[in-house]
């Protein structure tokens, strides 16, 4: 379990210390509190990269677009944070935003 999952590079590390000293280790996947949607090194989905390189799934209780949505649909946010969110996850997210 982890808060966010950005690049995967503490998660690799961790499933990397396991596989060392533990024999055969099996995993029933990785929780995360906050997807935040970014693409790996290579510009694809960054938790897609990581399940197909660890064969680990990844299962987020709730992703950044899902809070930006909710915060705006519900008035907590200004518009200009919500800009910034988007700005966020166009120069960074995998996915576009409409």
């Amino acid at each position: 379990m982890d808060d966010v999952f950005t690049t995967g590079g503490t998660k690799y590390n961790s499933i990397n210390l396991l596989n060392r000293i533990a024999e055969n280790p099996k995993y029933a996947g990785l929780v995360i509190a906050v997807g935040r949607q970014e693409t790996g090194v290579d510009g694809t989905d960054a938790i897609k990269q990581f399940e197909e390189k660890t064969n680990v799934l990844v299962h987020s209780i709730v992703d950044i677009s899902e809070i930006k949505d909710y915060l705006s649909r519900t008035e907590k946010i200004s518009e200009v944070d919500a800009g910034r969110i988007e700005d966020y996850l166009i120069k960074y997210g995998i996915e576009e935003i409409d």
